[in-house]
């Protein structure tokens, strides 16, 4: 059902992917299913996959335990944990120049609630230095976050981060502007 859904959707109308995720987030074969689609060849699929994992995160069955975790009032669930590690793994190293735009933004947005597994840190940092070259305003914007994390997580990207946000503050403007200030006002609270 899935896999049929997910190839005819238009790659846009959101309320089909609530709809399934509301249908079968609940479902022992959620997990598989979802890695399936993180992993697809498909971009449809792939781009849904992606959105899922964000929506499942930020607003579905996790939204709690990740707003939770992020304000520091909720200790880490390493069954969760090791789930979202897993589909973070998956994305990372399924998410390749062919594609979407969206399955990259997806991406950057969920490193504030994931942490990125050593095997996978190359492999991340490579996808954040092309999307920090993208045309895309807001796959840019959310590459800076995503270097933002790399480094909070990685210390070797500190002068990295520091040089590229730099650059970015003497070139970059609007959406992607906004996005490095509230980087820069999130670290200064850290």
């Amino acid at each position: 059902m899935w896999m049929k859904t997910l190839i005819e959707w238009d790659g846009k109308t959101v309320a089909e992917l609530i709809d399934l995720y509301v249908s079968c987030h609940e479902s022992p074969e959620f997990e598989k299913i979802l890695n399936e689609c993180l992993k697809s060849t498909d971009h449809n699929v792939q781009k849904a996959g992606s959105w899922i994992l964000k929506y499942h995160i930020e607003e579905g069955s996790l939204k709690n335990y990740t707003k939770m975790r992020l304000r520091g009032k909720m200790k880490r669930n390493p069954e969760t944990e090791s789930s979202l590690s897993e589909h973070l793994s998956t994305l990372i190293q399924n998410v390749n120049d062919e594609s979407p735009w969206e399955v990259k933004l997806h991406l950057f947005q969920v490193l504030r609630y994931i942490e990125v597994r050593s095997s996978d840190e190359r492999s991340l940092k490579t996808i954040v230095d092309k999307g920090l070259k993208s045309e895309k305003k807001f796959v840019r914007a959310w590459a800076y976050d995503g270097l933002y994390r790399l480094m909070l997580q990685y210390s070797k990207y500190e002068n990295d981060f520091e040089e590229v946000i730099s650059r970015a503050l003497a070139k970059e403007s609007g959406a992607v502007m906004a996005r490095i200030r509230n980087i820069l006002k999130e670290d200064k609270l850290s």
